[in-house]
């Protein structure tokens, strides 16, 4: 779905975090089933950030306007930050592989994005795909990164730099291995 108000970079762009609130799949289907039956129904989107555990993004904030795009011009770096791909200048639209960043099995969405690459279909198996893997490499949420190792035969899958904690709050937080302090991810905000 391509949104009539879109995100588009004022200045060279090299990336962004994302933040939010953690929930379980059941509460994330509930939320999807809330809003379905709402008149307006709103969008919810999320990043899948462990087996049973997924980002919720606030509405409202700038992830909202980013369109989904086959050949997007940022990837990902780690489970809360986008990087761009190439150079993203001022006045182009950013866009993001929704397919790289859910685990969710029965996600589909269906659309056409422009991108010589559209898959007109984008799904939670999106991962799963060797075109997909070789044009984003080490690029996807660090739980699909792990599943594309698993599904190679003969590679180990490498343990994850990092771990998801939640606080009391459901604030999402993360810890790398290196420094065991948590930090708190806060959302994008409009300036």
């Amino acid at each position: 779905m391509r949104h009539v108000n879109q995100l588009h970079s004022r200045k060279p762009t090299a990336g962004a975090r994302v933040g939010g609130r953690l929930v379980s799949g059941m509460q994330l289907d509930a939320l999807f089933a809330a809003a379905a039956q709402r008149a307006d129904q709103p969008r919810i989107d999320s990043i899948s950030v462990g087996e049973d555990l997924h980002l919720v993004l606030p509405p409202g904030q700038l992830n909202y306007f980013v369109n989904h795009s086959c050949n997007s011009n940022p990837w990902w770096v780690d489970a809360y930050t986008l990087a761009a791909r190439r150079p993203i200048t001022a006045g182009e639209e950013v866009t993001s592989d929704c397919g790289t960043s859910t685990a969710v099995t029965g996600f589909s969405m269906s659309g056409t994005c422009g991108s010589p690459h559209c898959r007109t279909t984008v799904t939670g198996r999106d991962w799963q795909r060797a075109d997909l893997q070789q044009r984003y490499g080490d690029h996807w949420i660090p739980l699909l990164l792990v599943r594309i190792r698993q599904s190679r035969p003969g590679e180990a899958a490498r343990p994850q730099p990092w771990a998801v904690r939640a606080r009391s709050n459901d604030q999402c937080c993360w810890a790398e291995a290196e420094r065991p302090s948590l930090r708190r991810i806060p959302p994008i905000r409009a300036s």
